[in-house]
């Protein structure tokens, strides 16, 4: 990883489109957590119907990941609205890390230490 590397956006549709591709398949619980909020808050940010059934899997997968697990099947395709599958927009960092100060600028360069960090051989 060079340092001209540059880093994708992070659309609210790829994270549609990853999840819609692991339908039904085992996946990291932080990632499937944190996707579906993104979706939920975006869900929220447009008024889309879908929202509220976004909500109650974001709420349920917080449980789930606050109760120790690690891993969870990724939802449906049926639940992930497909307004959001073409949703470029980017991504918004959590209230939580604004709350404490880090920006957008901040999680790109933490991003690319890391990415230059590993090992990709």
């Amino acid at each position: 990883m060079t340092a001209g590397t540059a880093i994708r956006p992070l659309t609210v549709g790829r994270l549609a489109r990853d999840l819609m591709a692991r339908a039904g398949q085992p996946m990291p619980a932080l990632r499937c957590y944190e996707s579906l909020a993104a979706l939920w808050i975006r869900g929220c940010d447009t008024g889309l119907p879908g929202a509220r059934v976004l909500r109650e899997m974001t709420s349920r997968s917080a449980m789930r990941l606050a109760a120790g697990e690690d891993a969870f099947l990724a939802p449906d395709c049926h639940h992930i609205p497909d307004r959001l599958l073409e949703d470029e927009s980017l991504v918004r960092l959590p209230a939580s890390l604004a709350v404490q100060g880090v920006e957008w600028q901040d999680a790109i360069a933490l991003a690319r230490v890391w990415l230059g960090a590993r090992e990709w051989g």
